[in-house]
């Protein structure tokens, strides 16, 4: 099964590279020595290099499922650097990204790698390895956060042109198996929030719940979140939250199922803060129930199986 030629991503459009890109791939990114530092191919000297290497991915695109992409801004049709597949056989595939200086710090790369691991499930790569230098933490970052894990077996050594040429040098390989029907390998399943502001998201989830936020960039704005407490999870996405043009009771956006001794207290404490929008109520089956709002007006909905509720309202009283 062949890759889709493009892939468009909330910000992103992945596609297949052209002969009329050369001189902007050259330009971005391709010939910059700060970008392609870390790189395990060499930096382009001249346009030439470039044309190479589209001859090489019209190659690589019709010999296999799939081959280089390049990735552009959706917003402003900038070139902002490049992805992709190197097949090794139909069902194992090594990946990576680029990124031109201007792209740097702002999510791209892992919403770019998202997308190649979503296209590897969709055109049947059972293995995704992707390699990159110990010493280059945003990378192997990006690729812990999409799921990659190191194989701390790897011993082989490969040469980083651009960083010492002709020297053979420690490689962290990070890999991805897919199951064969991958699509029952789903443990859970995470809400995701678009907020205003993330920062401002996290500190109220951190102050009200509990929740531990992980950023993404490292300094604010941030791009994304997630919030943990426990096995719960909730995402984050800067963007505009949705409008509602009336509160309703039992119409939530994020269920959370509580355990221990002070779920009545925690009802207390948030109706005196003000944002409690239903009452603490006895559900028909079973489980204690309220509602509040956060800062983007998220209906979250708390809920517990208390020992007894007898002396709670049910929502017809």
């Amino acid at each position: 099964m062949k890759a889709p030629p493009k892939i468009e991503t909330a910000r992103l459009v992945l596609s297949r590279p052209e002969r009329s890109d050369t001189e902007t791939i050259f330009e971005r990114y391709a010939g910059d020595p700060d970008v392609t530092r870390f790189l395990g191919w060499p930096r382009h000297r001249s346009v030439a290099d470039t044309q190479a290497f589209l001859a090489f991915s019209a190659e690589e695109w019709e010999r296999w499922p799939a081959g280089p992409y390049l990735i552009w801004s959706r917003e402003d049709g900038r070139l902002l650097g490049s992805t992709g597949f190197g097949f090794e056989a139909p069902t194992d595939a090594v990946t990576g990204y680029v990124l031109a200086k201007d792209g740097w710090g702002k999510g791209y790369a892992t919403e770019a790698l998202t997308a190649i691991v979503d296209a590897a499930r969709h055109i049947g790569v059972r293995r995704l390895r992707a390699f990159c230098h110990p010493d280059h933490r945003p990378s192997w970052r990006v690729l812990e956060k999409c799921g990659f894990v190191r194989d701390r077996g790897w011993s082989r050594q490969v040469e980083f042109p651009n960083l010492a040429p002709g020297v053979p040098q420690d490689v962290a390989c990070y890999e991805m198996v897919f199951e064969a029907n991958a699509c029952m390998a789903v443990t859970r399943a995470i809400p995701a929030l678009r907020v205003a502001d993330v920062a401002r998201s996290i500190e109220w989830y951190h102050g009200t719940l509990g929740f531990a936020g992980d950023p993404f960039p490292a300094m604010p704005p941030y791009e994304f979140a997630i919030l943990r407490h426990g096995q719960a999870e909730v995402m984050l996405r800067r963007g505009s939250p949705p409008r509602r043009s009336e509160l309703r009771q039992y119409d939530w956006d994020v269920y959370l199922r509580l355990e221990g001794s002070r779920f009545r207290e925690l009802f207390a404490v948030l109706s005196a803060r003000g944002i409690v929008t239903r009452r603490l109520e006895r559900m028909f089956y079973g489980l204690a129930e309220f509602e509040m709002t956060d800062p983007d007006g998220y209906v979250i909905c708390l809920s517990q199986l208390l020992e007894d509720a007898s002396d709670l309202p049910t929502p017809a009283a």
